[in-house]
């Protein structure tokens, strides 16, 4: 459809029925280079903004925004530009502070797709829902798993539960702050 019709801007929500959202900024950025991308998503921006922008895409604006910020953010990425609320650039300055100063976030080691396991994890989903909501098998969430614990330097199941739910929570209250 995107070489078909060659749009200015592409608005996307991140939760598609089949590939991540993420993969597919990353694929059609790769695809076609220039590509305007919109994310427009319920997701909150302190998890997926600055992976979104990583993959590709030009903005991020949340569904629970003022229109007039979706309106901003549309006119910017119309002119290339790349838009940012207030609290996706003061996490990315901070991010940059933390890296500076030795302390990054640990959740940066993570591919995309740990990183949804990771969230899913902490919004208390079992595997087997897990692996049904992102459409892969149960052993592939287990290697997910598996992933996300050693890259984490987490020994045991509970200790990424607990890792997992204290970073939901933490993000929850970021996006209500």
């Amino acid at each position: 459809m995107l070489a078909a019709s060659r749009p200015d801007l592409v608005i996307l929500e991140l939760n598609l029925n089949g590939p991540s959202g993420l993969d597919f900024i990353r694929q059609a950025a790769e695809k076609y280079p220039g590509l305007r991308m919109l994310v427009f998503s319920a997701f909150p921006e302190v998890w997926y903004a600055v992976r979104a922008l990583r993959a590709g895409a030009l903005g991020y604006v949340m569904k629970s925004a003022e229109p007039a910020m979706l309106i901003s953010a549309v006119r910017r990425v119309v002119a290339g530009r790349v838009y940012a609320s207030e609290a996706v650039t003061d996490l990315i300055v901070s991010q940059l502070h933390d890296i500076g100063k030795g302390r990054a976030d640990h959740t940066s080691r993570l591919s995309d797709r740990e990183f949804e396991v990771f969230l899913l994890i902490g919004q208390a989903f079992g595997t087997s829902e897990i692996a049904r909501r992102l459409r892969v098998s149960v052993s592939s969430i287990e290697s997910y798993r598996a992933g996300i614990k050693r890259k984490l330097s987490l020994t045991n199941c509970a200790q990424l539960v607990h890792a997992a739910v204290s970073s939901a929570v933490a993000g929850t209250m970021a996006v209500a702050g």
